[in-house]
């Protein structure tokens, strides 16, 4: 499968389990609500993104000549950070 669809693919898995749009704060109730299977499905779902997420940033620092950064957890904190970083 390509790429994008792939990523895509599992992006419908979390949207039909967790609803469209679904706020950071409402993800613990949402998912305790889940039956188990489906809670599997969106691990599942969630864990192929990352691992695409995370070829596209190896294959960039490959491409790139530069070292690659150590993989640090998502947090809304990093995000924050990265941000911050982008406006200054």
């Amino acid at each position: 499968m390509a790429f994008f669809s792939d990523i895509s693919q599992h992006i419908d898995v979390l949207r039909d389990a967790l609803g469209a749009d679904v706020a950071t704060d409402a993800l613990p109730t949402g998912v305790a609500a889940l039956d188990d299977d489906v809670v599997v499905g969106v691990i599942a779902a969630a864990s192929s993104i990352i691992r695409a997420a995370e070829m596209v940033r190896i294959v960039c620092a490959a491409s790139s000549g530069r070292p690659c950064p150590r993989a640090q957890p998502f947090s809304r904190a990093t995000a924050h950070a990265a941000e911050d970083r982008r406006l200054r």
